[in-house]
């Protein structure tokens, strides 16, 4: 019998004319980052010197 896998929801997105499911830890390119950005992703280096995606957490202005 084979266990069931638990996955977490994804983002679905049209990234470089492609249909994507966007998820935190999933591989991303630099080149894409106005895309990611509106999705609220953003692709940063890991450690493992490989880009992926990360949440975008904006800290702007205060609203007057």
């Amino acid at each position: 019998m084979l266990a069931a896998v638990a996955t977490a929801p994804c983002v679905h997105a049209h990234v470089g004319g492609r249909a994507v499911c966007l998820n935190v830890g999933l591989a991303c390119a630099p080149r894409y980052e106005r895309v990611y950005r509106s999705y609220a992703f953003t692709c940063k280096l890991g450690a493992d010197g490989r880009r992926h995606l990360h949440v975008y957490n904006y800290i702007g202005p205060p609203n007057p």
